[in-house]
């Protein structure tokens, strides 16, 4: 492996694995960034990288299974001649493998360009192994695995759709080998190989893409904790201002994606009016009795401590204080941890705290 490279070990789908995520843009999400993703905007994942929206996903059932299948895809891909169409079937009654592969677990960076980043589903190991043109593999390569539908399967029809052919050069960009391969099932049944050999005008499309759309986020992030103050504050203009800001580096919305960029506007509006409400006369008067109600609190307890200090005076050492005639006492006495106690078992007007207690009230 060469020493430009860095592999952080991270139990995958974990808090810190979604926060690394955070940090880079990975392989899967470079087309998002160049505009090809049917599913999510590069707005949308702008945001995220910038710590100005939360992470709406984090898989469905099409991830789920598509990861419970990857060793079994895997292992079909060992036994698979790719000279020899549906080989596989005839060599796994038979033990016999005819390429090999490995897992490859964590996050791989390239210290070259390290806003980039890649997870690889395997890695074929190189030397002694058959490629798809019968030649052999002289260095290892990302092994990349994929499940599909009958209704996904129109987008490969004319080959591996362009999406797809990003996330492999970047896997190669990072890994610094020039070969791919995707291993795919379609409708749990169809079993495909496709190769891919790294293209250098593809690669520094790639970097020059993804650098500017990172350079971008760096900056927005430099709003975030502005936008923050001013939400705190319920300072709206500042709010709107800053926000206006972070527009001016949102990428754009490309032809074809109208339908994305009316949602992730409608998301991008929402969430920040979320965080705020209007309220009415009302809840204002409320809220300012609230505040005059916790001073008060503050100025009796601080009577009630007075009232009991000067009884604790007239007590000095002596742990009961009694009223002849009646049951009603004080006591202030040690606990078993040395600390002395107060305690009053007094009758006191009940009703009158009460008539006290509505008058205030009712005057605020």
């Amino acid at each position: 492996m060469s020493k430009n490279l860095i592999r952080l070990i991270i139990p995958e789908k974990t808090e810190a694995w979604y926060k690394q995520r955070l940090e880079t843009i990975g392989a899967s999400e470079v087309g998002c960034v160049m505009g090809l993703s049917q599913y999510k905007l590069a707005a949308s994942l702008f945001l995220e990288k910038a710590y100005l929206t939360e992470v709406d996903f984090h898989g469905n059932k099409h991830t789920y299974f598509g990861t419970k299948m990857e060793s079994l895809i895997a292992d079909v891909w060992e036994y698979n001649d790719p000279l020899e169409p549906e080989s596989y079937i005839e060599n796994s009654k038979n033990g016999v493998k005819v390429r090999k592969c490995r897992q490859f677990n964590g996050i791989l960076i390239n210290k070259k360009f390290p806003w980039l980043s890649a997870s690889l589903d395997r890695v074929i190991c190189k030397g002694g192994f058959k490629l798809t043109d019968g030649s052999i593999l002289e260095n290892w390569a990302p092994l990349e695995i994929k499940t599909i539908d009958k209704y996904a399967m129109a987008m490969w029809a004319s080959g591996v759709p362009p999406i797809y052919i990003l996330q492999c050069m970047q896997q190669m960009l990072i890994s610094e080998t020039d070969y791919c391969e995707i291993a795919l099932l379609d409708s749990g049944k169809d079993f495909h190989v496709y190769p891919i050999e790294f293209r250098d005008a593809i690669g520094n499309a790639i970097l020059s893409e993804t650098k500017l759309f990172w350079d971008n986020v760096i900056k927005a992030r430099e709003y975030k904790s502005m936008i923050d103050a001013a939400q705190h504050s319920f300072n709206k203009k500042a709010e709107d201002e800053l926000w206006a800001e972070v527009d001016k580096l949102v990428p754009r919305a490309k032809d074809g994606q109208e339908e994305l960029y009316k949602d992730y506007l409608a998301k991008r509006y929402n969430k920040m009016d979320a965080s705020r409400i209007l309220g009415d006369n009302e809840l204002l008067d409320t809220t300012k009795r609230i505040v005059i109600l916790k001073n008060v609190k503050k100025d009796i307890e601080a009577r009630e401590q007075k009232e009991i200090n000067s009884i604790k005076a007239f007590m000095k050492n002596s742990e009961i204080l009694y009223w002849e005639g009646t049951d009603e006492k004080v006591t202030w006495r040690e606990n078993k941890n040395g600390t002395r106690f107060f305690k009053m078992d007094v009758d006191a007007d009940l009703e009158k705290s009460s008539i006290l207690a509505e008058t205030l009230i009712n005057n605020l």
